[in-house]
C-alpha cells in the first residue's frame, strides 16, 4: 500500500515498482480456510443434531444458517481480507481488470477447483449459477444470515421467511426493487429476474409503504455527496414531492412527474447512488400508489 501511495503522490507509473512487488508478494502467504463447502447439505451446529430443524429450506438442500455471532466477523473479514487486497494489487500491476475482488468470489473459486464445475452448476439455474449469502430482516421470525441457491422465486422465499402476512419484499436493499405480493410467484431472485447483493427485507400489512419510501429517500438525500446536480437536487425533490402528495398539496398525477425525475436521475447521475434511487421509488409508487396518496 505504501508503494501505491508513493506512486500516486509523485505521479510515478506503478509498473516501475513491479520488480519490488514481485519480490514482496511471494514472501507473504495467507491461508484461506473453507470450513463448510456449499456443495454438501449445510446447516448450523444445532441443526445438525436435529434433522427436522427449520435451518434448511425445502427443496434447497445446500443451505446454511450462519449464526449471528459469526455474521459480523464475516463482514469485517470480507472488508479487509488480505487475499482480496493482493488480488487487486496484482491486477493493477498487470494493468488488467479482474473479478476476484471479494472473499465470496475467492471462496467460490476454491470450491470449483476442489469439487469441479459440474458440482457448482448443479446449484441455482442456467442464468444464475451457484448460491449466495442473504441478509434477511424486517417482519420475519427468521432474521439472520443465510446461504441460499439463486433462482428461487420470491414466493418460495416468503414461504420460508415470511410471517404469514407479507405484503412486500425489498430485494437488494434501499437501492433495490420492491416486489408486491401479487408478483411473488413470477419474480425470480437472480440474474434472470431481480438480482440482489444479498439484502432481503420483508414488510407485512402493518407497515406503511409511504413511510418505507420516505425512509429510503431520507437516507439517499442524506448520503448524496452533492457532487452532481441530478442526484443532489433530485433526491431532495423526490422527498419533498412525496411529502407534498401525502399532505394533499399536489395531486396524484404529480407522482408521474416524480417517476420521470427518478428515471432522469438514473441516466444522468454520476455514480451508483443516484442511479439506483429510482429502483425503489418507481417500484413502490407503481405498486403502492394508494398508500402514498391517502
Amino acid at each position: 500500500p505504501m508503494l501505491f501511495l508513493f506512486s500516486f503522490s509523485f505521479h510515478i507509473p506503478i509498473k516501475l515498482f513491479t520488480p519490488i512487488i514481485a519480490v514482496l508478494l511471494p514472501t507473504t502467504v495467507y491461508k484461506l480456510e473453507v470450513t463448510k463447502p456449499i456443495f454438501k447439505p449445510m446447516c448450523n451446529a444445532s441443526a445438525a443434531k436435529k434433522p427436522n430443524s427449520n435451518a434448511t429450506i425445502p427443496n434447497t438442500p445446500n443451505t446454511i444458517n450462519v449464526p449471528k455471532s459469526k455474521a459480523s466477523s464475516r463482514h469485517n473479514h470480507q472488508a479487509s481480507h488480505p487475499i482480496g487486497v493482493l488480488a487487486s494489487m496484482c491486477a493493477m500491476v498487470a494493468s488488467k481488470p479482474t473479478a476476484i475482488n471479494n472473499v465470496e468470489t475467492l471462496v467460490y473459486t476454491v470450491m470449483i477447483m476442489r469439487y469441479g464445475a459440474a458440482h457448482f452448476k448443479e446449484l441455482g439455474t442456467k442464468d444464475s449459477r451457484g448460491s449466495k449469502v442473504f441478509s434477511v430482516s424486517g417482519d420475519t421470525p427468521k432474521a439472520g444470515i443465510f446461504e441460499l441457491e439463486l433462482g428461487m422465486s420470491v414466493d418460495e422465499f416468503v414461504q420460508e421467511f415470511g410471517d404469514g402476512d407479507t405484503k412486500a419484499v425489498q430485494v437488494g436493499g434501499a437501492s433495490g426493487f420492491c416486489v408486491p405480493r401479487k408478483k411473488f410467484e413470477e419474480t425470480i431472485i437472480g440474474f434472470e429476474g431481480v438480482p440482489t447483493g444479498g439484502s432481503m427485507k420483508l414488510f407485512n400489512s402493518t407497515r406503511s409503504m409511504y413511510n418505507v419510501l420516505h425512509n429510503y429517500l431520507d437516507f439517499f438525500t442524506e448520503e448524496s455527496c452533492g457532487q452532481c446536480t441530478p442526484c443532489r437536487v433530485g433526491c431532495q425533490q423526490l422527498l419533498k414531492g412525496v411529502e407534498a402528495v401525502k399532505r394533499g398539496d399536489k395531486n396524484s398525477k404529480y407522482l408521474d412527474e416524480l417517476v420521470k425525475l427518478a428515471k432522469t436521475m438514473k441516466r444522468a447521475s454520476k455514480c451508483g447512488l443516484g442511479q439506483s434511487v429510482g429502483n425503489a421509488f418507481g417500484s413502490i409508487v407503481e405498486n403502492f400508489k394508494e398508500e402514498i396518496i391517502y
